[in-house]
């Protein structure tokens, strides 16, 4: 019985490379790169962070001349307040520090209508996750 090889960009095609002893092709390299990375992210799930963006901030090809860098600013302070929340602890102080440069450079940018404290943010965690455990 023979078995139908798996096309190219696939892990088993890249092994297949290898033990034929030829140079793996770009896709294969691709497809065990993005296996390899799946396996360090282990149970988070990285489509969380795509649901913290409104659908129109996902899939939007900005140009040039629409480029708004205090709406890139808090999309992506969004995206790393989202990341804090599942983060494992050698990634806290790395996201600690992102969020603490994209709030002052908000600020910067004339966002700082007002500036969330540390006590609003766990006032704010506490009441998220008592929503969370009253809806369960």
């Amino acid at each position: 019985m023979v078995r139908d090889l798996k096309p190219c960009g696939t892990p088993a095609a890249y092994r297949r490379h290898l033990r034929k002893g030829e140079p793996a092709c770009a896709e294969c390299k691709a497809a065990v790169a993005s296996e390899k990375m799946a396996k360090l992210d282990g149970d988070r799930d990285v489509r969380k962070l795509s649901a913290v963006l409104p659908e129109s901030e996902r899939a939007s090809d900005v140009g040039a001349n629409e480029f708004d860098p205090l709406e890139d600013a808090k999309a992506n302070l969004r995206l790393v307040k989202a990341a804090l929340e599942d983060a494992v602890p050698r990634e806290v102080s790395a996201l600690s520090k992102r969020r603490q440069e994209l709030v002052a450079l908000i600020a910067e940018l004339g966002g700082a209508g007002k500036e969330v404290s540390i006590a609003d943010q766990l006032a704010e965690r506490r009441e998220a996750r008592r929503r969370a455990g009253a809806s369960t």
